[in-house]
């Protein structure tokens, strides 16, 4: 079987997986939730940041990529500063808008009937397993089918 151009490139096809529509929307909007709040932390760390207080000569005033000088009297607030912004520097840039115009969607009826029913499945099975470890009454020559 001769690989194909695109394989010999070093792509490969990628598996598509069905998604719920709801699932997916839930999705979008999670993400974009964790987008705000990391926008909250960078700004809280920024001026977390601006407030600390440094040593005379300390190269971190004018820039927050310089080291602090061991003298500084907040440099361990600041280096805890840096690692939040940093963080959310990372994760807050995500290109992800509010999802405008997508409501909420209510489960419809036979999806909550399948939830439930998985649920009181598992719960009967659970109560199962439940007995068998804790029964004491059991022959071991029984439980060998000897």
């Amino acid at each position: 079987m001769r690989p194909t151009p695109s394989a010999l490139q070093g792509f490969q096809d990628e598996k598509k997986v069905p998604v719920d529509v709801r699932h997916w929307e839930a999705l979008r909007r999670l993400v974009w939730r964790m987008k705000v709040c990391w926008g909250f932390v960078e700004n809280e760390a920024l001026s977390l940041l601006s407030s600390c207080r440094h040593a005379d000569g300390c190269p971190a005033v004018a820039s927050k990529d310089e080291p602090c000088l061991p003298e500084c009297p907040d440099r361990q607030t600041r280096l805890s500063a840096l690692v939040f912004y940093n963080n959310a520097h990372e994760f807050a840039h995500a290109d992800v808008h509010r999802a405008t115009g997508s409501g909420y969607v209510a489960p419809s009826r036979e999806y909550f009937d399948a939830v439930l029913g998985e649920l009181t499945a598992a719960q009967a099975e659970l109560t199962a397993l439940r007995e068998t470890v804790t029964r004491t009454d059991v022959n071991p020559e029984e439980s060998h089918g000897t």
